[in-house]
């Protein structure tokens, strides 16, 4: 039998309706359900700084069967996302699109690149392997935390557009995962908003479900820190949302704020990452 015909091509020549239906498919069959709309993917490329011109679409004879999105952050990058087609799956189209990537991201370094990071789900168990031959490691680990029956605190909160969240945290410097980033969160569209409490202590809220307040962070000024502000603002969102659990995605890292969130009844998710890093020399 005849082996397939794989290339890889730039992702800007693509409209966005083809994008969206090329990233559907290829994540079909996901450790977890996958399914982005073209408002969500545009959401996405311009929350998360996707570089069209330097992603890729994979094509096997002739026909566009893999995606790889690649973020660019001053001499930063990352892969956003990577997924085949389940027909163009176990061809080595995966590899070569994110080989691609990698010698272009070398190729980069004199002009300020160096790292190329990625987050890989712990239960995709062929990706890691992929990676870690194409010269990734595990950086660090990154845990989703859900608190089932929060108790609640009566406080008043005050909500905020996501801008906010940038200009309560921007004086911190911490190394967090490109999805908890002040760049990522600041540019976040409705249904996300910043709740209050007291000027001093602040969370991200991302949406919400018939069963969860989905959370993406929790920030309290240093001065205040170790006064109960975190977990009041917990309380108090709990208590505007009966019946709800209180989650945060997987994109902790795992030691950030462990003792507090084991305190606050949050238990770790089943589901979880690891971010994998390149840095190049």
């Amino acid at each position: 039998m005849t082996s397939p015909r794989i290339e890889v091509v730039s992702a800007s020549g693509f409209s966005l309706e083809e994008l969206t239906a090329l990233f559907n498919r290829g994540f079909e069959g996901y450790v977890f359900p996958v399914k982005a709309t073209v408002d969500v993917l545009a959401q996405r490329l311009r929350t998360e700084d996707v570089d069209l011109a330097a992603s890729k679409v994979g094509r096997m004879d002739g026909q566009p069967a893999g995606l790889a999105l690649l973020a660019r952050r001053g001499c930063r990058s990352r892969l956003a996302a990577m997924g085949v087609a389940p027909e163009a799956r176990r061809h080595g189209l995966g590899r070569l699109m994110v080989e691609a990537l990698v010698a272009e991201a070398r190729s980069r370094h004199g002009a300020g690149d160096r790292e190329l990071r990625l987050e890989v789900f712990e239960a995709n168990f062929p990706a890691p392997e992929l990676y870690t031959r194409l010269g990734f490691a595990p950086h660090r680990r990154l845990v989703g935390r859900t608190c089932l029956h929060p108790r609640t605190l009566m406080a008043k909160l005050e909500l905020h557009d996501t801008p906010v969240w940038t200009r309560a945290t921007s004086f911190e410097a911490a190394d967090l995962p490109w999805q908890l980033e002040p760049e990522t969160l600041a540019t976040l569209g409705a249904p996300a908003r910043v709740a209050c409490l007291e000027g001093q202590a602040w969370a991200l809220i991302y949406g919400t479900s018939s069963e969860m307040l989905v959370l993406r962070g929790l920030f309290v000024a240093p001065a205040q820190r170790r006064q109960g502000l975190a977990t009041r603002l917990l309380g108090a969102l709990a208590a505007m949302h009966p019946g709800h659990a209180l989650h945060f995605p997987p994109l902790l890292p795992e030691a950030m704020a462990a003792e507090f969130f084991q305190c606050a009844g949050f238990q770790v998710d089943a589901m979880n990452q690891v971010e994998m890093c390149l840095p190049f020399s």
